[in-house]
């Protein structure tokens, strides 16, 4: 009898530890982790950086320290079912012929762009024409707009997860707005990047109010739009829901998007200048492989 006593307790002792440890497990998994099917996306655009590659004298800014900004980003990622998409949009090397343009983004043995790892570009001046005869530059095809019914407009589309992902380049500020309705007919409810050279905010309009965390948009509208004019950076929402971020020249717009069942639940949206001595940032180290490019290229 005694025995069978003390098989009953050791019974009960194992299945509370067992229960303890499950429910702890849960917990844990509640406290620090993102739910399994969040999905994060953090867009990091770089806009009109005219060929201004190196750091300042201060040590700010430069690509060679952007590229080890996002590499620590992407890490940091990998553990919480996220990705990094880096867009560029604007001018990028200011080179007036394409022997120019050419030396500002290789040479025999490196490609700046391929080896920052860009997903998609899209240039503006001559820029936009050189870069369609250089190898290795995701450089995206320009959708002058017209008046045509049915139009088939041209994009990249990329997949993380569940998530489809249509990135658009912007390129005439006529009929924007058929742009616009064009975009959210053929891609329905993915995230749309449209990346412009002209004012981003005739896609859309009546804007109705800027703010620092602007309210999540209706699942139906999840259009970004990355742009470089004037001489101020805003982030701006429209009454449709979408999104605009315009950066001046040397500044990286950064936007943090999660996702839950393919819809928006959480954006969080700063402006960067890599190294910057005025924010409490991370020092980041400059990429010696990029710094060894652009030391040979002066």
């Amino acid at each position: 009898m005694l025995f069978d006593n003390i098989q009953i307790s050791m019974k009960k002792i194992l299945f509370f530890t067992a229960a303890g440890a499950i429910l702890f497990s849960a917990v844990r998994q509640d406290l620090f982790s993102e739910p399994v099917d969040d999905v994060k996306i953090i867009l990091i655009a770089t806009s009109d950086l005219k060929g201004d590659f190196q750091a300042d004298r201060f040590g700010q800014g430069g690509l060679a320290a952007l590229h080890s900004y996002i590499e620590t980003t992407r890490k940091k990622l990998q553990h919480v079912n996220g990705s990094v998409l880096f867009l560029h949009t604007g001018s990028f090397t200011n080179a007036k012929d394409f022997t120019s343009f050419k030396s500002k983004i290789e040479n025999k043995n490196f490609n700046l762009i391929d080896y920052m790892k860009y997903d998609s570009m899209l240039f503006k001046g001559p820029d936009q024409a050189f870069a369609h005869s250089l190898f290795g530059i995701p450089v995206l095809s320009e959708n002058k707009i017209s008046k045509k019914k049915n139009l088939k407009i041209h994009s990249k589309e990329i997949a993380i997860e569940d998530l489809r992902i249509h990135i658009f380049g912007h390129s005439n500020s006529s009929h924007t707005m058929h742009l616009s309705k064009t975009i959210q007919k053929q891609t329905k409810n993915h995230l749309n990047i449209i990346l412009s050279i002209v004012d981003g905010e005739k896609l859309f309009q009546n804007l109705v109010y800027r703010e620092d965390l602007p309210e999540i948009p209706e699942p139906s509208q999840k259009s970004f739009v990355f742009q470089s004019m004037g001489s101020q950076d805003y982030f701006i929402r429209t009454h449709t829901g979408s999104f605009i971020c315009n950066s001046v020249s040397g500044k990286i717009c950064q936007v943090e998007i999660i996702f839950r069942s393919g819809n928006i639940i959480s954006i969080q949206q700063k402006f960067l200048r890599i190294n910057d001595r005025s924010i409490p940032m991370n020092s980041y180290p400059a990429d010696p492989k990029i710094s060894e490019f652009l030391s040979s290229e002066k």
